[in-house]
């Protein structure tokens, strides 16, 4: 993904994830089942609406979530 800080600072999560992606990880979220070493892939889109996969990991927490993402193309 080629974007800067600035360019995702402002822009809601659910916009740079795929429609699906974000309905599966809105999801997750709500069930609030605490999972933080469980690996999943989301697919978060560009500018022009390409999209690149993720691999990620998600901790639900009382009033919020970390979502932590790394680009799967660095795994080894």
């Amino acid at each position: 993904m080629d974007c800067s800080p600035d360019d995702l600072r402002g822009s809601r999560l659910w916009a740079l994830l795929t429609e699906d992606d974000a309905r599966g990880l809105q999801e997750r979220i709500a069930s609030g089942e605490r999972k933080p070493d469980e690996q999943f892939l989301i697919n978060f889109v560009d500018r022009s609406q390409s999209p690149h996969t993720l691999l990620c990991k998600l901790d639900v927490q009382p009033g919020g979530f970390v979502l932590l993402a790394e680009d799967t193309a660095m795994r080894v």
